[in-house]
């Protein structure tokens, strides 16, 4: 049976190593660090088989902290919150938070060799220092968060901008849509029958809409046809001078156009001169 024991011992030596914790100054807590007492109460808050976790004093009956989903811890009975100790001894995991890791606290201690109190401000910013007494009185967390010096959490890594503020503004915005927008009572439906004649309606409305295109297009065609067939139509010439009043020789009408009138061939006559003391005699 001796055997199974030293399998046994491995087992138990590593899941005690996993679950160590230690301070940001990669100083494990014990008996020493933490008054006499308690030394076995600190154990980590994740134990989902993450390789590190953040630790709070959870494992105790006597007023036992709380694991905040911030990867904070509340103390028992509104005590006050805290950044606590982490399973990985560098404090280089993404499992912890990196929160007064440096600085001192109002009597000059090193927040990174404690479990350091947290004042978590109006505007969800965090800052070092609470007014919770237990060994010492921290009064520089609500100073911090009087001059907005606090700083936000995204992912357990310290920010300026605040995470929250995105989602605060879509949230009002959803709200003031449900109260301003439409109504989520749904649309009344329309009746099968009502569609049909509202399709057949829209066919014959186009079929109308083509049928005079058309109508206007022939009669277009006809007036140009008629129009070219009266161009086509030969007309007799105009005439000038052709009304004879009733006395007098009529003259000949002057066409306008090809028609020329052509000169009869044939010998000059020539007529003498008569004086006024010369009279023709008959021959």
């Amino acid at each position: 049976m001796h055997w199974l024991f030293i399998p046994a011992f491995c087992i138990l030596q590593l899941v005690s190593g996993q679950s160590e914790c230690f301070f940001p100054n990669a100083t494990a807590i014990d008996a020493s660090n933490l008054g006499g007492s308690g030394l076995h109460e600190y154990v980590p808050c994740n134990t989902a088989g993450t390789a590190y976790s953040m630790c709070c004093r959870t494992n105790t009956t006597d007023t036992p902290d709380t694991c905040r989903p911030d990867g904070l811890c509340e103390s028992f009975g509104g005590g006050g919150v805290w950044r606590d100790s982490c399973t990985d001894a560098r404090w280089e995991s993404q499992y912890f938070v990196a929160l007064c890791l440096s600085g001192t606290d109002d009597r000059g201690d090193p927040w990174g060799q404690m479990n350091a109190p947290v004042t978590v401000c109006d505007d969800g910013s965090y800052c070092c220092g609470n007014t919770v007494s237990y060994e010492r009185n921290y009064l520089s967390g609500p100073d911090c968060c009087a001059a907005n010096q606090g700083v936000f959490l995204e992912n357990g890594r310290p920010t300026s901008i605040n995470p929250n503020a995105n989602a605060s503004t879509s949230s009002s915005a959803s709200s003031a849509a449900g109260k301003d927008g439409p109504s989520s009572t749904p649309a009344k439906e329309i009746p099968a029958r009502t569609i049909v004649i509202g399709v057949i309606g829209g066919f014959a409305g186009s079929a109308l809409v083509v049928l005079g295109i058309r109508l206007v297009m022939i009669q277009r065609n006809l007036r140009a046809n008629l129009a070219a067939r009266e161009s086509a139509t030969l007309k007799l010439p105009d005439m000038i001078n052709y009304v004879n009043p009733g006395w007098g020789p009529c003259e000949a009408p002057t066409y306008v156009g090809e028609y020329t009138r052509e000169e009869l061939r044939g010998e000059a006559i020539e007529r003498p001169q008569l004086d006024g003391n010369q009279r023709l005699e008959k021959g």
